[in-house]
C-alpha cells in the first residue's frame, strides 16, 4: 500500500507544479493596452515561461499591407529566406544578409540530449519559427 500512496502523492505533487505554472488572465482591456500612452501591468515572472511564436505569413502576389493615408507600401524584395540585416551603399545598392541555424549535431542513438530534443522540443516547437534548408545567398 506504500507505493500506490507514494504514487498518489507524485501525481498530486505534478498537477500542483503544472497549475503554479499556469499563467494568469488579462487584467486590462485593450483600450487600456493601446494608444499613445497605455497602461502596462507590472513584469511577472513564472516558474515556467510562455512563449507565443507568431506564424510567419508573406505577402500574396498582389497584396500589401494597409498604409496610412497619403503614403505606400511597396515590396522592396520577394523570394527571400530568412532576411537579417539590411546595408545600404553609398550608390543606392541594398545588400540583404540571409540566414539559418546551423545543422544540429546528430547525438547518437544512445545520446540523452538528442533523444530529449527529438522527443520533446522538435514536437511542440512550431515549424514557422525554424527552417530546414540552408540560406542561399542572393
Amino acid at each position: 500500500m506504500p507505493v500506490v500512496q507514494l504514487c498518489v502523492r507524485c501525481v498530486l505533487a505534478c498537477h500542483l507544479i503544472f497549475l503554479i505554472g499556469c499563467g494568469a488572465a488579462a487584467r486590462l482591456s485593450v483600450i487600456e493596452g493601446t494608444g499613445s500612452n497605455p497602461v502596462l501591468p507590472p513584469p511577472n515572472g513564472s516558474l515556467i515561461p510562455l512563449v507565443n511564436v507568431v506564424d510567419a505569413k508573406g505577402w500574396g502576389p498582389s497584396e500589401t499591407p494597409h498604409a496610412a493615408s497619403g503614403t505606400a507600401v511597396v515590396a522592396f524584395a520577394r523570394d527571400l529566406d530568412h532576411p537579417r540585416w539590411l546595408h545600404v551603399l553609398p550608390n543606392g545598392d541594398v545588400l540583404v544578409a540571409e540566414t539559418n541555424a546551423p545543422p544540429r549535431p546528430d547525438d547518437g542513438p544512445g545520446g540523452i540530449k538528442g533523444w530529449f530534443f527529438k522527443k520533446f522540443v522538435q514536437k511542440y516547437q512550431p515549424k514557422a519559427a525554424t527552417a530546414a534548408v540552408a540560406a542561399a545567398q542572393q
